[in-house]
Parts: structure tokens; C-alpha cells; sequence
């Protein structure tokens, strides 16, 4: 039995499929109109606070993509040595698009030297030879080449329409997510394909300041999520069971209350808020457990409190 207020868990949860209770369509249009605008192969970074909805702005945007588009995702924070993420990041595209086994070859050391390799051996002056046949099969480059020449082969090979390709929490994986992303950009310097490939690199805003610098070198384009939110009406309306809304007035409290938090409180997202949600209701579960008659409004608040001067 649920003895908590909420009415459906989904509305809540931290996760970047759920839908769009604050009217971002604005935004949304804004944002997919500047993709589409972007007329050849570029990076583009998307900086706004955490857990403001930048990547559920993205799911979006994927689920009524165009019949002409491809979309890749790839998550950074699968590989928490992070020493691993090019190869991660190629896996993880072959993985989309059938391929994986190919790629897995590579990095498991099972493919042969490709014959583009072999020929460029060839061009070497013999006296050299062995010196560089013996760099080359001792250090990463080998790998590195033939993982590269295999991604662009898919890319060439399977993909007829225009890539967008979404890079999560790179900028939580400090120096080796911008050597990351200096060799994901250089891979698309060099790439000879058709296709337009979009990268979009969602980034918080205090970590892209931070290495400013650094980012600015990895990436083409810049933009700024501000979301607005214009009500939390439909917000409060999914979440909260009905028989309490219905209690003296307690939704355009409730609607009020959270109004005036984003207003006034700069650091309060709508992942924050969702989080002081849901630990209000396992301590007004616990009360009611208790045998005692808690007030879900006053639960809230106190957590609300524990964030923010109230």
C-alpha cells in the first residue's frame, strides 16, 4: 500500500525520458532550430546548471527527430576510470549500429593489420623499417588508426542520413573528457564523409567556466540553456494524489510555494526539486507508518528547508 502524496513516481524520478511538465517547447523549438541551421560537421556545447534539464531537453528533441536523422548517445559515466573513452565511445557507436562485434575485434586484439597499414609500412625507407614496424606494433597507434578507420567505415558504410550524436557528463571526467573531446574533434577534421555529423556536449555551468579555455578549443558552436519555468501546475497536478490537493486550498499552496523557490533561490533545479519531493514523501511515509497525522505541505517545507533559508 502507498502511504505516501505522490501519485505517480515516474513524474519524479532522475531520469532524462520523463516528460515535459514546465512547458519547455519554447526552448525546445529554439534549441532544435539552431541544430538544424548548423550546415556542416561541428561540435556544439550546451551549458546550464546541473540537473536543469538539458539532456531531458535532448531526449525530446531525438524522440520527434526527422526521418532523415541518426542519433547516437553516449554516456561518459559508464567508464569511471575514464581512460577508456574514445574506445568506449566507438564501441558504444558500432554497439548502435550493429557493429560492435567488429569494433570489439580491435580492442580485444584480434584483427589483423589492415592493408592500408601494411602499405603505409611499405613507404618506409628500409633502413627504418624495423624500428618503425616495431613502434608501431608496441604502442597504442596501431589500435588508435585501425579503431578510427573502422568507425569511419561505418559511418561511410551504414549510415545514409544526417548523425546527431549526444556526449553525457564528458565534463565531469575533467582533463581526460577534454582530451576526449580535442580527439573526437580531430577525428571529424579528418573525416571524409557526406554526412553532417552534429555533437552535442550538454555541460554544467560551473565546470565549462572552470576550463573555459579548454573547452573553447574542443568546440564549434556555444550555447546557453536558461530555461524559464512559466507554472508548476501540471507538474503539481501529476505528482500529488488528488484527495490532498483537494485539502483547504493545499494546491496553490503547494503551486506557490515551489513558484516562489525557483524565484528566489537561483540554485534550485528541477532535478533538486524532484530529489527534496521524493525524500519528503519517505519521511511523511515514515510519519504516517508512525500512526501519527502528518501534513504533506509542512513535510516539504522542512525539507525544503534543509536547501534553502525559508
Amino acid at each position: 500500500m502507498n502511504n505516501g502524496f505522490i501519485k505517480d513516481y515516474d513524474i519524479i524520478k532522475e531520469n532524462t525520458d520523463s516528460k515535459d511538465m514546465f512547458d519547455f517547447s519554447e526552448i525546445i523549438k529554439s534549441f532544435r532550430k539552431k541544430l538544424y541551421s548548423i550546415n556542416k560537421t561541428s561540435i556544439i556545447a550546451l551549458v546550464g546548471k546541473f540537473g536543469s534539464g538539458k539532456s531531458t531537453m535532448l531526449k525530446n528533441i531525438k524522440n520527434n527527430s526527422k526521418n532523415n536523422e541518426k542519433w547516437i548517445e553516449f554516456d561518459a559515466w559508464k567508464y569511471p576510470n575514464r581512460s577508456n573513452l574514445w574506445e568506449g565511445f566507438v564501441l558504444d557507436f558500432a554497439y548502435q549500429m550493429g557493429k560492435r562485434k567488429k569494433i570489439q575485434n580491435i580492442l580485444d586484439g584480434k584483427n589483423k593489420t589492415n592493408s592500408w597499414i601494411k602499405a603505409l609500412v611499405a613507404q618506409v625507407p628500409a633502413t627504418s623499417l624495423d624500428k618503425f614496424v616495431e613502434m608501431f606494433e608496441s604502442s597504442p597507434v596501431k589500435r588508435v588508426f585501425e579503431i578510427q578507420n573502422v568507425l569511419t567505415k561505418i559511418i561511410n558504410d551504414n549510415i545514409k542520413k544526417n548523425i546527431f550524436i549526444t556526449i553525457e557528463d564528458i565534463d565531469r571526467s575533467g582533463d581526460a573528457g577534454i582530451f576526449f573531446l580535442e580527439t573526437l574533434k580531430q577525428f571529424l577534421r579528418i573525416l571524409e564523409t557526406d554526412k553532417k555529423i552534429i555533437v552535442i556536449v550538454p555541460m554544467g555551468n560551473e565546470i565549462y567556466y572552470k576550463k573555459f579555455d579548454s573547452y573553447l578549443k574542443c568546440i564549434d558552436y556555444l550555447d546557453f540553456f536558461q530555461p524559464k519555468i512559466n507554472g508548476f501546475e501540471k507538474f503539481v497536478n501529476k505528482v500529488f494524489k488528488d484527495k490532498l490537493l483537494n485539502i483547504n486550498n493545499a494546491k496553490m499552496q503547494i503551486i506557490n510555494f515551489f513558484k516562489k523557490l525557483y524565484e528566489n533561490e537561483d540554485k534550485l533545479t528541477i532535478r533538486l526539486l524532484k530529489a527534496i519531493i521524493r525524500k519528503a514523501d519517505l519521511i511523511y511515509q515514515n510519519q504516517v507508518a508512525s500512526n501519527l497525522e502528518p501534513d504533506f505541505r509542512v513535510t516539504i517545507c522542512i525539507e525544503a528547508s534543509k536547501y534553502f533559508k525559508i
